[in-house]
C-alpha cells in the first residue's frame, strides 16, 4: 500500500457490552419445584372432596331433583375453587418474583400458575367421577398424586439430552412445572430477563410454550372425561345420559320396560281399598302420581322393590310404610328421578318420570333422610338458591313466609353449619316446599 501512495487508517473505539455476571441459583429450583407442588395438592384433593362430599351428603342429588344440572352443580364448584387459588396465586407469584426470579416477567409466572392449577383441578374432577365415598376418593386422591411426583423425581436423577425426553417427563403437570422453573433458575442464575417473547424459545431441551400447551391438553382432556363420565356413568345416583347425549341424542325414551317376574306372594283383592268416583276422575286427568309394576334390581342380584304399583292422589297425604330395606327410599328415588327403575312404569301428572324428568324437576320437592345442605351458605341463601333454580325470579317473599311458617325467621341470616340438627331438619322440609 505504501508503493501505492495510500496511507493505512487504524481507529479504536470502546464497544458498549454487558458485565458477564453469573450467581449459581441451581440449588433454589428444587425449592421452587416443591413449592409448586405443595401448592398443587392443596387444590387437586380440596376438589375431590367438595365434588364427592356433596355427592356422599346427597347435596348434588337434591340440588338436581330441583333442575340444577350435573354441569352447572361442577362448574360451580370448579369456578368457587378456581377463584380461591387465582386469589393465593397472586401473592405466590408475587413472592417469587420479588425474592426468587426476579429476572422473570411477574404476568408470564402468574400465567404459568393458572394453567398449573387448571391442570391439577382438571385431574382431580376426572378422579371424582369414580366415586361417591369421601375417604376412598380422597386416599385415590393421594396416591395419584404421588405418581405424578414420580416423573418430578426423575427428571432430577437423569440427565436429559433431547426435547423429546424432557417433553415425556412434561406428561405429569409435576414434570412439566419442574423443567419450567429449571428455565426460570438458569435465566436467573446469568441475569437474563424472561419474558412472553421467550416461551418459544428452546433451554436445557425445554420451551415455555410447551409448558403451556401440555397444560391446555391435560385441562380439555381430563375435564371433558369427567364432565362425560359425570353424565353418562354417574355414581351413586342419577339418569345415565345416552353414550352420545353431546350430539343430540335423547335422555331417555318413555319407559317401557317388560315387567320383572314378581318374588313376592300375590296380593289379596279385598286388601286394597277401592278409590271414590272423584279420586278415579283425578286419575283419568292425570292429576296423580302413578306406579305401574315398578321394579329396582341391583347390579348384584338384590331386589329392592318387586312389582310395586300404587297411584297417589292430589290433595291428600299419602304415607308409606314399610320396614327397614323394605324399599321405601330406593321408590321415593325413582319417582323423584333420582335412578330409573329396573322394571314398569312411573308417572307424575301424566309426565314420564325418565322422558320428562327436567319438567318434572320444576314441580316437585323431596326431602331426604340426609340434610342436604350447605354449610358455607345462609337460611335464607339456601331456599334463594332453590327457588332460582326452580325458575322463581321475585322469590322474596315466599322465603320470608317459608322462614316464618317453619319457625326459622329469627335464624334466617345463620350459616347453616351452625344450626341444630331439629333446625336443619326444618330447613330441608321447607326446601322440598319451595
Amino acid at each position: 500500500r505504501r508503493e501505492l501512495g495510500q496511507e493505512i487508517g487504524i481507529s479504536i473505539q470502546r464497544m458498549q457490552a454487558p458485565s458477564y455476571r453469573y450467581g449459581d441459583y441451581s440449588s433454589l429450583s428444587l425449592a421452587i419445584s416443591l413449592a409448586f407442588v405443595i401448592a398443587g395438592i392443596v387444590p387437586f384433593l380440596r376438589t375431590i372432596s367438595m365434588i364427592v362430599n356433596e355427592r356422599e351428603r346427597r347435596v348434588t342429588e337434591s340440588l338436581e331433583s330441583i333442575g340444577m344440572g350435573r354441569f352447572a352443580n361442577l362448574a360451580s364448584i370448579f369456578t368457587f375453587q378456581f377463584a380461591v387459588q387465582l386469589i393465593i396465586g397472586l401473592i405466590f407469584c408475587g413472592i417469587l418474583k420479588g425474592g426468587v426470579v426476579k429476572v422473570v416477567n411477574y404476568f408470564v409466572v402468574l400465567l404459568c400458575y393458572v394453567f398449573f392449577i387448571l391442570a391439577i383441578m382438571s385431574l382431580a374432577v376426572f378422579i371424582s367421577s369414580f366415586f361417591g365415598n369421601t375417604k376412598r376418593a380422597l386416599i385415590t386422591g393421594i396416591l395419584f398424586y404421588i405418581f405424578l411426583m414420580i416423573f418430578w423425581l426423575i427428571k432430577d436423577s437423569i440427565k436429559l439430552e433431547s426435547e423429546g425426553a424432557a417433553i415425556g417427563i412434561a406428561v405429569s403437570p409435576l414434570g412439566n412445572l419442574s423443567l419450567l422453573v429449571d428455565i426460570w433458575i438458569h435465566k436467573q442464575s446469568y441475569f437474563a430477563p424472561y419474558n412472553f417473547s421467550d416461551l418459544s424459545v428452546l433451554i436445557k431441551f425445554f420451551r415455555g410454550s410447551t409448558f403451556l400447551i401440555i397444560c391446555s391438553i391435560t385441562i380439555v382432556v381430563f375435564l371433558t372425561l369427567g364432565i362425560y363420565l359425570t353424565f353418562v356413568f354417574p355414581t351413586g345416583f342419577g339418569i345415565p345420559r345416552h353414550p352420545l347425549f353431546f350430539l343430540g341424542y335423547p335422555r331417555k325414551k318413555r319407559t317401557e320396560f317388560a315387567p320383572i317376574e314378581s318374588q313376592g306372594p300375590a296380593v289379596d283383592p279385598a286388601m286394597i281399598e277401592p278409590p271414590s268416583q272423584e279420586l278415579l276422575a283425578q286419575s283419568s286427568q292425570s292429576k296423580t302420581i302413578r306406579v305401574e309394576k315398578v321394579s329396582k334390581q341391583y347390579g348384584n342380584g338384590k331386589l329392592a322393590v318387586d312389582s310395586l304399583s300404587l297411584e297417589m292422589f292430589s290433595d291428600q297425604i299419602f304415607v308409606l310404610l314399610g320396614h327397614n330395606g323394605a324399599g321405601k327410599t330406593t321408590l321415593v328415588s325413582m319417582v323423584a328421578g333420582s335412578f330409573p327403575q329396573t322394571g314398569g312404569k312411573i308417572s307424575v301428572l301424566g309426565l314420564d318420570s325418565l322422558a320428562d324428568r327436567p319438567q318434572i324437576q320444576k314441580i316437585m320437592g323431596v326431602c331426604p333422610q340426609i340434610n342436604p345442605i350447605l354449610p358455607y351458605l345462609t337460611v335464607t341463601e339456601h331456599l334463594t338458591l332453590y327457588a332460582k333454580v326452580k325458575g322463581i325470579e321475585d322469590c322474596k317473599d315466599e322465603v320470608e313466609e317459608l322462614l316464618r311458617d317453619i319457625d326459622l325467621f329469627h335464624k334466617r341470616d345463620s350459616f347453616c353449619g351452625k344450626l341444630s340438627g331439629g333446625q336443619k331438619r326444618k330447613l330441608c322440609i321447607a326446601l322440598a316446599f319451595v
